[in-house]
């Protein structure tokens, strides 16, 4: 998914949804919902490649990704 796609939806959510503005971001450790914790992190701007992630400025010229936890 790209960014762009993402923040879109969570947009819609904010807005649409009773509350949204206040409503609590988790994310689930898995596909299967496993379990779930509370974002804690900023958004970081890095590199991903064959799994690894390194974190990268924003003067950066060459992030792919955007890590949400």
């Amino acid at each position: 998914m790209k960014l762009k796609d993402y923040i879109e939806k969570l947009q819609k959510i904010m807005n649409d949804a009773p509350g949204g503005k206040d409503l609590t971001v988790i994310y689930s450790s898995d596909d299967e919902g496993n379990s779930f914790s509370e974002v804690h992190f900023d958004p970081t701007l890095g590199k991903f490649e064959d799994n690894e992630f390194e974190a990268a400025p924003l003067g950066d010229d060459s992030p792919n990704c955007v890590c949400v936890n």
